[in-house]
């Protein structure tokens, strides 16, 4: 989910939220993507189709679980349970939006990360034009075996890697990278670490969106994780997008598809419509023709039928002469 891929084609575009609001960013060749516009919501920033929208953290749910199985048929039923347990799902299956991917296994045990996106995404982090979702710590270059720590909307997410693979993201509520936010980094990794899902002792990386960046002095006197910071990088495409789709974008794709049948459906009436207008049209102007060819037949052959009476009574003057019975 992490790894970047290579672009399919020119034109890729990522929609992010960042610390003061929303970028656009666009691939116009074969290098990484470019800034192209910043907007304060991401409506200004006009979403078109093609493009994915990264779903900030808070605006996510994320699980990471061991299921006892390998098969990967039941991991749709265990995920779904695990969810019910911890009050991530919906009122049923079909009204949650969530996927989920193995991350390892052992002794039978797969670890399942699985990514909940909310019934009632507000629609300022979704458009109906959009059908490509990713949540954003996928749009990101993340360290293998690291905790990222970077700022959305505002205020402090993180992500958990395990290996390459995302294993765990969450908002925090500390204000600054400091020894607050280094007690909350071990507090988010301390249930990992029990449910032995850290392959080793990862480090701390801060993404600043500052000129300078942040002082990490009282960081590493509370903490004995390796920290450091970089300036936050561009997004990368993300290997894979969301499977799924928010809910609201689902109802407004079934209302145009549904809109979109009607209107076929209209369209088939009025060429069936149309077709026998033109039918019996074409009858009319045939029958109209047919009429008008024998007016002209019969406006022919009128002074041939006008002569046939005369002869005809001189015929008939001759008929008591001719008569066998009377003639002398």
């Amino acid at each position: 989910m992490n790894k970047p891929r290579t672009a399919r084609q020119t034109g890729d575009v990522i929609f992010r939220a960042v610390a003061s609001g929303w970028q656009k960013w666009r691939q116009e060749g074969e290098g990484s993507l470019q800034l192209a516009s910043e907007a304060p919501a991401l409506s200004a920033l006009k979403p078109e189709a093609g493009g994915v929208i990264a779903v900030p953290v808070r605006r996510a749910f994320s699980l990471a679980v061991w299921v006892p199985s390998g098969d990967p048929a039941l991991f749709g039923d265990l995920v779904y349970t695990q969810l019910e347990l911890h009050g991530l799902a919906g009122r049923d299956r079909d009204s949650t939006a969530f996927i989920w991917r193995s991350i390892a296994t052992r002794d039978g045990e797969t670890l399942i990360h699985a990514i909940v996106l909310p019934p009632h995404l507000d629609s300022k982090y979704w458009h109906g034009d959009v059908t490509s979702y990713a949540v954003s710590p996928a749009c990101l270059p993340l360290a293998p075996d690291t905790v990222t720590v970077w700022e959305e909307e505002g205020g402090w997410v993180a992500s958990v890697t395990r290996g390459q693979e995302l294993l765990h993201f969450q908002p925090l509520t500390s204000q600054v990278p400091g020894d607050a936010m280094a007690l909350e980094i071990w507090l988010l990794l301390a249930p990992l670490e029990a449910g032995k899902m850290l392959d080793g002792s990862p480090s701390v990386h801060v993404l600043y969106q500052g000129l300078e960046p942040p002082d990490l002095g009282d960081w590493r006197s509370a903490s004995d994780l390796a920290v450091s910071a970089s300036p936050l990088p561009p997004p990368v495409v993300p290997a894979q997008n969301l499977q799924c789709m928010p809910l609201p974008v689902r109802e407004v794709r079934k209302s145009k598809e549904a809109s979109s049948r009607r209107q076929k459906i209209a369209l088939a009436a009025a060429a069936a419509y149309f077709l026998v207008v033109l039918a019996l049209a074409g009858s009319t102007f045939f029958l109209q023709w047919r009429a008008e060819s024998l007016r002209k037949l019969v406006a022919r052959d009128a002074g041939a039928v006008a002569a046939i009476p005369a002869p005809t009574a001189r015929w008939e003057t001759m008929q008591a002469d001719l008569d066998p019975a009377t003639y002398p």
